[in-house]
């Protein structure tokens, strides 16, 4: 629109213009103008609305990582103790008997503590 008010512009000012085309010549340019204001409003309102998108888009994304790092951190703990009971080793506490049930528990409490930990210092919220 822009190049199309700007031909009309030079042609409304050229001295070898036809004065019957002058009048129609300027109607057109007014009309050009007003198109190529509306384009450019249309245009800053489809910015401000892609912005929105991204910072919804943003925002979501930020949301789902902090979920993914929370859910993470409350099952390192139970990652370490289910790790330490699965070596191969000799001499294990709890090896003989309740070693798996105990293991488990020892995994629970200690997500339990970790989300407990988290919830004080305010990580939820």
């Amino acid at each position: 629109m822009d190049g199309t008010k700007r031909v009309l512009m030079r042609l409304e000012e050229d001295g070898d213009l036809d004065a019957a085309l002058h009048p129609t010549v300027e109607k057109l340019t007014q009309r050009a103008q007003g198109l190529d204001e509306d384009v450019t409003a249309a245009q800053g309102q489809v910015r401000m609305l892609r912005e929105e998108l991204e910072l919804a888009a943003n925002q979501r994304i930020n949301r789902n990582l902090y979920i993914l790092s929370v859910m993470t951190v409350l099952l390192m703990p139970a990652t370490l103790v289910t790790g330490f009971f699965g070596m191969n080793t000799g001499a294990l506490p709890f090896a003989h008997g309740e070693g798996t049930w105990v293991a488990g528990g020892l995994a629970l409490l200690a997500s339990l503590a970790t989300y407990l930990y988290l919830h004080w210092r305010g990580f939820f919220r």
